[in-house]
């Protein structure tokens, strides 16, 4: 079986290219595997994708091709590749000759000619498209270096490391490979820019072994750090989403990449599927009671039974208990990072257990804790509140991301030296990102409704938000999309939100609604930075929204929902928080009605307002990575 290796990120224009390549692939060997392989970074990473795709390699000596999504080889050199891998100690490219082929050759391929028959351009000194290397020989000279971010020097930067520190230039083998049409990326901007000075050091660096190796990898004082454990309220599983609670993580995992952290470890409820998902190593939780009606007593025991395990007593748990995975990693790790959320009160007493036992373990092992972008409480046992303080004081660092939350933890006694008030940890997620081409072309109002309605009638609450919305799409001119946070990625399924977005829709009688399919929190964010105006129940779209300006509505369900979304559209200068029953009693239209009418200078204040929390996240993600160990300026 051979497995191949292909970065790969969605785009229409590479669409056919990539097709083609994999069915390149299929029709030449008999046993393929293809994984195609993208990182969490919002910025394509080329290099980034490419050590990912070797990590995932069990056996450090099985040979492995790593192919761009564009570029077919030749069969005859690839196979002489393949055998030569296995024993050789250096990568192999099967190729002497790089063909681009163009839009004319491109053409001629898809219309059937032979590729070595098609149109192209010699490129000159090419050492990309198509490797051929073991994860031992990839890893010998550092893989590839992720700080080269979106396009440019990744192959030329890594062909001077493999040059000097192996002796030798990747092998070639004679014969051609064919790089496919697509549209070409921009290689000009700030990121591009640092790209071309990172390489300049790769050059410098390679005049000497010795130096090549202190550049890559520098002694245990100067380095990142290796080994950052990370906890968020993620996993996927059954196809189901939770999308707020992975952006959060999917933002912190982004933000200490670009800050030198060079390995993560999730605990993640499914950690299979996270670890597909961001690229990391992942593992079980600890794992405590889910039912806020039980006994408190079994998770008290059992977190003073792993804590005393963490201290090194024997035999408290069984061998397989995920306790141990975890104890295990953050002894080894450089610090303990826990992901923004809003499940540190007494509704989800599973998590706060979950992250009490990780911060005491951090202690034992002496590790910094950083706890960022919570919502505490607001309903918190007074048992709860004891649990909350002891962690909140455990921290090193703690992010707070709405001033109920701040004044509660000052009530519970924790040290203002630790608090701090922040935005949302998934505030900016994929503000850079290419944008998705699945996003509506037509002027729309995005709306996400949650099941929970804090003992509402739910015939009533449709009905009134069916008229609210319908007076949206003819008073305003949008279209509705309805877009389910938490729900199915599958189309064919109901579940979560889309129910509830359903049940609106059958009694809607505009025909401008529609369901837009729940895919990843990068889109969803892209959606609601979209849209002319947002209606919402749940937190994260309304903090998708309010980042970019976009007039919003949160709907309030309870104290919960109120503090949160009160805290959301507040910390950009919007206040449009409506109780369900004022929306019971009729008051959504004339509340629309006012947001509609602000909507510029909504827009003009929430610009100015983002782009300075923009600038104070950075701030804030730098002080996270310098409190984790991690190499940031002052």
């Amino acid at each position: 079986m051979l497995t191949v290796v292909i970065p790969w990120r969605a785009q229409p224009s590479r669409q056919a290219a990539f097709d083609a390549t994999v069915q390149w692939y299929r029709s030449n060997f008999s046993e393929v595997e293809i994984r195609t392989i993208d990182s969490a970074d919002e910025v394509f990473n080329l290099a980034q994708c490419r050590n990912i795709g070797i990590r995932s390699i069990d056996n450090p000596g099985e040979v492995v091709v790593i192919n761009d999504a564009d570029t077919i080889p030749q069969i005859g050199p690839l196979r002489e590749a393949i055998a030569a891998a296995a024993t050789s100690g250096v990568v192999h490219l099967p190729y002497t000759e790089y063909h681009w082929l163009g839009a004319a050759g491109t053409a001629q391929y898809a219309a059937g000619t032979d590729l070595a028959d098609c149109e192209f351009e010699l490129v000159r000194g090419a050492c990309s498209g198509v490797y051929v290397t073991t994860p031992a020989t990839w890893w010998s000279h550092g893989g590839q270096d992720e700080r080269f971010r979106g396009w440019g020097f990744e192959d030329a930067a890594w062909n001077v490391a493999h040059t000097t520190l192996l002796g030798e230039e990747p092998r070639r083998h004679v014969g051609s490979v064919f790089a496919l049409h697509h549209e070409p990326q921009a290689r000009e901007g700030d990121q591009y820019d640092a790209n071309a000075a990172l390489m300049d050091q790769y050059r410098a660096a390679g005049l000497d072994a010795d130096a090549m190796r202190e550049f890559l990898f520098p002694a245990p004082g100067d380095t990142a750090p290796r080994h950052i454990v990370a906890i968020g309220d993620i996993g996927v599983a059954d196809d189901i989403v939770h999308i707020g609670d992975e952006a959060m993580f999917h933002e912190m995992i982004t933000q200490l990449r670009q800050r030198g952290v060079t390995t993560i470890i999730g605990i993640s409820s499914h950690p299979f599927e996270s670890a597909e998902r961001y690229g990391i190593s992942s593992i079980d939780r600890i794992g405590f009671f889910t039912d806020p009606e039980r006994s408190r007593e079994p998770a008290e025991e059992r977190m003073r039974l792993v804590i005393r395990t963490a201290k090194g007593e024997r035999d408290l748990l069984a061998a397989d208990d995920p306790a141990h995975a975890v104890i295990d990693a953050i002894r080894e790790s450089d610090g303990v990072a826990v992901a923004g959320g809003g499940n540190i009160a007494s509704t989800w007493p599973t998590h706060i257990f979950e992250r009490a036992t990780l911060t005491q373990i951090a202690r034992i092992f002496d590790k910094p804790v950083v706890i960022s972008g919570q919502t505490i409480g607001p309903f918190l046992t007074p048992e709860d509140e004891t649990i909350v303080a002891a962690m909140l004081n455990s921290a090193t660092l703690v992010g707070l991301r709405e001033q109920p939350s701040y004044d509660y933890s000052a009530r519970l006694g924790v040290s203002p030296a630790l608090i701090n008030k922040t935005v949302d940890d998934a505030s900016f997620l994929g503000i850079d990102a290419p944008v998705s081409t699945t996003l509506p072309d037509v002027p729309y109002c995005v709306v996400t409704m949650a099941a929970h309605l804090g003992g509402i009638d739910p015939e009533l609450f449709d009905q009134r938000m069916a008229e609210l919305l319908d007076g949206i799409a003819t008073d305003f001119n949008l279209d509705i999309r309805f877009f389910a946070h938490f729900g199915s990625t599958r189309s064919d399924v109901a579940h979560g939100d889309t129910v509830v977005h359903n049940r609106i829709m059958a009694r809607m009688t505009s025909d401008r609604a529609a369901i837009f399919a729940t895919t990843d929190s990068v889109t969803a964010a892209q959606l609601a930075r979209g849209a002319a105006l947002s209606v919402s129940s749940r937190y994260h779209p309304a903090v998708f929204a309010v980042s970019a300006g976009v007039p919003t509505i949160g709907i309030a369900v309870d104290d919960y929902t109120t503090t949160k979304l009160t805290g959301a559209l507040g910390n950009y200068g919007q206040n449009a928080v409506l109780p369900i029953a004022d929306l019971i009693a009729g008051a959504g239209p004339a509340l629309a009605q006012r947001v509609w009418n602000d909507r510029a200078s909504i827009r003009e204040n929430g610009a100015a307002t983002a782009a300075a929390h923009r600038v104070g996240s950075a701030t804030w993600w730098d002080r996270i990575a310098r409190t984790l160990g991690a190499s940031v300026g002052a």
